[in-house]
């Protein structure tokens, strides 16, 4: 039977194993929100069994912006006490709007949220954020936002000009960009924070009926683009960035052979993709291959 109640609240249910999958706990949690208005995401578990989450509620149903700014409040949940004790911490993006983030929680039993926001809802990268929480006193001890100058957003996040197929749709004019994914948060073997982006979209195209009029042809372009890896020190402060040029492009499958793979061995970062060999024979040049 379909509910069709517009005040239907969010339930969340949890289950807890240990590292042998071993159960510890479960429980059904309702959340005083409208589920139609929540997002939950980030899920992460410490070693004591205690839940960690990000929860997003929006004011108004189908709204990034509202009055000037952004449309929802985010904060922090922790449920411990095998679910039966919860604690909040709500989020203060200082009018930003952020699209993603992420959350893991470090060897000081801190929890750590970190992202890429944007000053306007077009969601168009600005800088990256950083919160901070320690758990045992259940309370935010850092927040901050680094803010990109033009000269780098020049230079790293506007599209360049590429080598297009002849079949791809006609991209972005040059100065625009596109959204940037945070695809993790990870902390390396110095305790530095490492916030790893890939700028990525995909839009559709509906192209009328086919020869026969029983059906509709859709084409749906993907593109996994350049790579951009931010280092945050442990005095929270921007230590590196390292950009990655590389150039996607794929029709109708669901770009499972783009984007890539990384893995952290002790401070070294390793990542993984699929390239067009021109690319590795022409490094000179500005132009990339898909």
């Amino acid at each position: 039977k379909v509910n069709n109640s517009f005040s239907k609240k969010e339930k969340l249910a949890c289950y807890v194993f240990d590292q042998n999958f071993n159960h510890l706990w479960s429980k059904e949690i309702t959340l005083p929100h409208e589920d139609r208005l929540t997002t939950l995401d980030n899920f992460n578990v410490d070693n004591k069994g205690n839940i960690y989450l990000t929860k997003k509620v929006y004011k108004v149903l189908n709204q990034e912006s509202r009055k000037g700014g952004p449309n929802y409040t985010i904060s922090v949940i922790e449920y411990y006490n095998k679910g039966n004790s919860f604690s909040s911490y709500p989020l203060d993006t200082q009018g930003k709007y952020i699209k993603k983030l992420k959350l893991l929680i470090n060897k000081q039993s801190e929890i750590l949220v970190s992202g890429i926001y944007s000053n306007n809802y077009d969601y168009i990268l600005n800088g990256i954020f950083l919160f901070k929480i320690d758990i045992s006193h259940k309370k935010l001890i850092h927040e901050n936002f680094n803010s990109f100058s033009q000269s780098f957003l020049s230079k790293y996040i506007y599209v360049r000009t590429k080598k297009k197929d002849k079949n791809t749709p006609k991209k972005e004019k040059q100065g625009q960009n596109y959204f940037f994914d945070i695809k993790d948060i990870i902390l390396n073997q110095s305790g530095d924070l490492i916030i790893i982006t890939e700028k990525n979209s995909h839009f559709s195209y509906d192209l009328g009926l086919n020869y026969t009029k029983t059906s509709r042809v859709v084409r749906t372009y993907y593109n996994f683009n350049d790579i951009i890896i931010y280092c945050l020190s442990q005095k929270n402060e921007l230590k590196w960035y390292k950009e990655i040029s590389k150039y996607q492009y794929s029709l109708n499958d669901d770009g499972k052979y783009s984007s890539f793979y990384f893995y952290l061995l002790g401070n070294q970062l390793y990542l993984i993709y699929n390239d067009h060999p021109a690319n590795q024979l022409n490094k000179k040049n500005n132009t990339l291959y898909s």
